[in-house]
C-alpha cells in the first residue's frame, strides 16, 4: 500500500539535482508519458512530484498523489475529491503541500510535499525546481494556500476523474477550467497553440479539442461535454 515515507524518500533520493539547459529529467519523462514533448521545459516542482510518485509506488501512488504538471489543476483536483484542505492548520508529513509567494503573481505557483512540521510557523518540505534544483526547504506557513491529503495506507482513495468543468465555453479568457482542459489535450499531443495551456479557449483550442474528438470517435462538439472530458482523463 502507498506510504508517505516511501514517496519522502524518493523525492529526497533526487536532492541536489538540478535542471540542466531549461529542461529537467522530469519534464522529459512526464512528456514521454504523455506523448508531449512540450513539458520538457516547462516549469516541473509538480512533474517532479507526479515522477517520483510513480518511482516510489507505481500506478498506486500516483493516483492517489496525482499526476500534474500545473498546481493549480492538481489543487482543484483535490479539492474535486474531498481531499483539500485550506490554509495549513493540520498539516503533516506526505501532505501535498502548496504555496502562493508575495513576491508572485496571486494565486497558486508552487507545490512540495511536507517532510516534518517544525514549529507551530514553519514546515519543512521537498521541492522540485525551488531555485531550478531539487531541495529541502523551510516554509513559513503563511505562504501555504492549503494542502491535499492523499490516501495513504490503503484509505479511501479519490477518483483519478475530477468532475466535468461546466464553465468551459467559447472565448473564455484565463479561467483554470479551460487551462486544465488545454493541458490535457497538450498532454495527448494535441497543441493548443503557440501560448501553450493559456486559459483562452479560442480557435486554437477548439480545433484541437475537435482533433482530439475524432481521434476518439466522439461527437466533434469543439466543447469539452461530459464524454469528451472522461476521455481526456482516462485515454493515456
Amino acid at each position: 500500500m502507498p506510504k508517505a515515507s516511501d514517496l519522502l524518500k524518493m523525492m529526497a533520493a533526487f536532492e541536489g539535482y538540478r535542471e540542466g539547459r531549461s529542461q529537467s529529467l522530469f519534464g522529459r519523462r512526464y512528456g514521454i508519458r504523455h506523448r508531449a514533448p512540450i513539458f520538457s521545459g516547462a516549469k516541473w516542482c509538480d512533474m517532479f512530484l507526479a515522477e517520483c510518485a510513480l518511482l516510489a509506488g507505481g500506478k498506486d501512488m500516483l493516483t492517489i498523489v496525482g499526476d500534474f504538471a500545473f498546481t493549480p489543476s492538481h489543487a482543484n483536483w483535490f479539492k474535486e475529491n474531498g481531499r483539500w484542505h485550506k490554509g495549513a492548520a493540520g498539516i503533516r508529513a506526505g501532505d501535498v503541500v502548496f504555496f502562493d509567494f508575495p513576491d508572485s503573481e496571486p494565486g497558486i505557483q508552487h507545490v512540495g510535499v511536507v517532510e516534518k512540521v517544525r514549529s507551530g510557523t514553519t514546515i519543512q518540505t521537498i521541492e522540485g525546481n525551488t531555485s531550478n534544483v531539487v531541495a529541502r526547504r523551510s516554509r513559513n506557513l503563511r505562504h501555504v494556500v492549503g494542502y491535499g491529503r492523499p490516501a495513504y495506507n490503503g484509505t479511501s482513495s479519490p477518483s483519478r476523474v475530477p468532475s466535468f468543468p461546466n464553465s468551459v465555453t467559447a472565448g473564455l479568457i484565463g479561467e483554470l477550467d479551460v487551462r486544465s482542459v488545454q493541458e490535457l489535450l497538450i498532454q495527448h499531443g494535441f497543441g493548443v497553440g503557440p501560448d501553450g495551456a493559456d486559459g483562452d479557449f479560442g480557435p486554437n483550442t477548439r480545433r484541437a479539442l475537435r482533433k482530439f474528438q475524432h481521434a476518439h470517435n466522439l461527437p466533434e462538439t469543439d466543447l469539452p461535454d461530459d464524454k469528451t472530458w472522461q476521455e481526456l482523463w482516462l485515454a493515456w
